[in-house]
């Protein structure tokens, strides 16, 4: 499995996130989708289609939820 973390880290400068833990640090994730060659692209979108797993259903595509909005 593969578990992809592509983004731009940002200081917090010591806020507490909504669970009340201090991070120096947030996310900006992106969807690495579009720095990829067109035939890299189609391999991975080839493997990602065959792939079976019990949560396909939730996450049918290579970028989901808030990195949907990036790509």
């Amino acid at each position: 499995m593969i578990h992809w973390g592509f983004g731009k880290a940002n200081p917090t400068g010591g806020m507490a996130n909504p669970e009340g833990v201090i991070q120096n640090y947030f996310m900006d994730w992106e969807c690495p989708l579009p720095y990829f060659k067109e035939s890299e692209l189609l391999r991975l979108k080839r493997t990602w289609q065959d792939a079976h797993y019990n949560y396909k259903d939730k996450y049918p595509e290579l970028c989901n939820g808030f990195y949907k909005l990036q790509e």
